[in-house]
């Protein structure tokens, strides 16, 4: 959306906006779930951080040298799984409170086939992006031999 750069535009803006706002006030009647929150802050947090480190090859700094690139590291994975079960159980929980009308994150969208399946292929689009973004250059720098200024 385009921002008025001329004043009188602002204040035209200004004048005609408030009349066409929504006075409804939301949902303010409606509580916050707490087992919502419970359920998904070490549900998505473990996630990230059990990926973040299986990724970076954390926690095997003790192992030998050539044992340290074949292992990842058993807490990672722990923390991994937890985040798993927390988020699996966090989704039935909004499952059930979508009767209600009293759900954290309203899962409805998903009912809709076109829906889901338009957001599994830009998923998929999205790996294969940055799949390609981050081994093409260290392709390009390993078989190839390329510098980082060579390969642009």
């Amino acid at each position: 959306m385009d921002v008025p750069d001329h004043p009188a535009d602002r204040c035209g803006c200004a004048a005609a906006g408030p009349p066409r706002l929504n006075a409804d006030p939301g949902t303010r009647d409606k509580r916050l779930s707490v087992p919502s929150l419970l359920l998904s802050a070490p549900g998505f947090g473990g996630i990230v951080y059990g990926i973040s480190q299986i990724g970076g090859g954390h926690g095997t700094e003790e192992l030998d040298p050539e044992d340290a690139g074949a292992s990842v590291d058993p807490v990672a994975v722990g923390v991994l799984l937890v985040g798993v079960v927390f988020l699996a159980a966090f989704v039935l929980l909004q499952l059930r409170l979508q009767k209600t009308e009293s759900a954290l994150l309203n899962l409805k969208p998903f009912t809709y086939t076109q829906y889901t399946r338009a957001l599994l292929m830009m998923l998929l689009m999205m790996i294969a992006l940055f799949g390609a973004l981050i081994l093409l250059p260290l392709f390009l720098q390993q078989v190839y031999g390329l510098t980082p200024c060579a390969q642009g």
